[in-house]
């Protein structure tokens, strides 16, 4: 299996197959059928061993918000080791499901423990945070299949689209977006520094959501009461 992650970090999912794994590993193709019984099983041990490099702590984070962001960085950092995991097995409510798989959704849930939400309400908080980081781990994920089949990097494609955009015609007719290509780094050059401010925006709307949630509960009570 580590064989097979070796060739999609470096070569992209689309490039493993039977075959070409036998080649990398020197050995007869149907030799492979004896541990898997096809690429969709490969690609599912794959996904569970890449789920379980980065052991769970021992008590989950305390607190809701501590929760959700070690929830938002531990996948951060997973699609940045492994690119191909994301498009390919993450994204979507058909994911690849394994024990490591339920551990992590297990331990992510535990950051609601002692809120009160129904899990309805739990399932809808998770998801912001998950989109979030899957929105913004696919520009890099994007960034390195492109480059990988262009040979072009991010950086050489930027400076070479400003020699050309925004043309003064192109400006007069969207003087925002010429400021904003003309004066910002390419998106993937400060693109942790970007998931960094954005997790934070997420956690403190969800915060004030829970707050609010309190507030009417707290209300509620009150009026029972009088």
């Amino acid at each position: 299996m580590r064989a097979a992650i070796a060739v999609a970090d470096t070569e992209g999912l689309e490039a493993l197959h039977m075959r070409a794994l036998a080649t990398h590993l020197g050995a007869g193709t149907m030799s492979l059928y004896r541990h898997v019984s096809g690429r969709d099983d490969l690609i599912d041990h794959m996904v569970a061993l890449a789920l379980g490099e980065d052991p769970q702590p021992g008590p989950p984070p305390a607190g809701w918000r501590a929760g959700l962001e070690y929830t938002a960085r531990r996948d951060w950092a997973l699609y940045q080791r492994h690119p191909w995991i994301l498009r390919y097995a993450m994204v979507g409510s058909r994911m690849r499901w394994s024990h490591n798989a339920a551990a992590d959704g297990e331990r992510a849930l535990t950051a609601f423990d002692g809120l009160g939400l129904s899990a309805h309400e739990q399932a809808t908080l998770l998801l912001a945070v998950v989109a979030f980081t899957q929105g913004m781990a696919l520009i890099h994920v994007n960034d390195v299949e492109l480059t990988r089949r262009t040979g072009v990097t991010d950086k050489q494609w930027w400076d070479d689209a400003r020699k050309h955009i925004p043309t003064p015609e192109f400006a007069d007719n969207y003087p925002r977006l010429a400021h904003a290509f003309g004066d910002q780094p390419p998106l993937t050059a400060a693109l942790q520094q970007r998931f960094d401010e954005g997790i934070e925006s997420i956690l403190d709307g969800i915060g004030a959501q829970l707050a609010r949630r309190a507030e009417c509960a707290g209300a509620a009570t009150e009026a029972n009461e009088a």
